[in-house]
């Protein structure tokens, strides 16, 4: 479930990126100087082949699934022995000091 949920994730950030430098390419390309900006009279159409596309897909979102099934193992493995940690802690009954608080009740 947590792979899934970083798997999704990462696809939105591809996508995120991927309209991000498809907006801001022709205003990098019409950059002359600092904030300085000219039209050139060349129309640019910032497009990918689609096989490029999916490389880079596969590429983000592998990188992503790669970094996170380790960091998610790691947790995982830290919250299970936490877990176990708390589940052996098991206190011994305290009979006598019942029995005794119900002696000194009666009288």
């Amino acid at each position: 479930m947590i792979m899934l949920e970083l798997a999704v994730t990462s696809m939105f950030a591809w996508f995120a990126g991927y309209t991000l430098a498809l907006l801001s390419v022709p205003l990098v390309l019409d950059a002359v100087g600092f904030m300085s900006f000219r039209s050139g009279g060349i129309e640019i159409n910032p497009t990918l082949s689609l096989v490029t596309t999916i490389v880079i897909i596969l590429l983000t979102v592998g990188a992503s699934l790669l970094f996170g099934r380790s960091r998610t193992r790691d947790f995982l493995r830290i919250e299970i022995d936490e877990g176990v940690r708390k589940v052996t802690e098991v206190r011994e009954p305290r009979t006598g000091l019942h029995i005794s608080h119900l002696l000194v009740s009666d009288f």
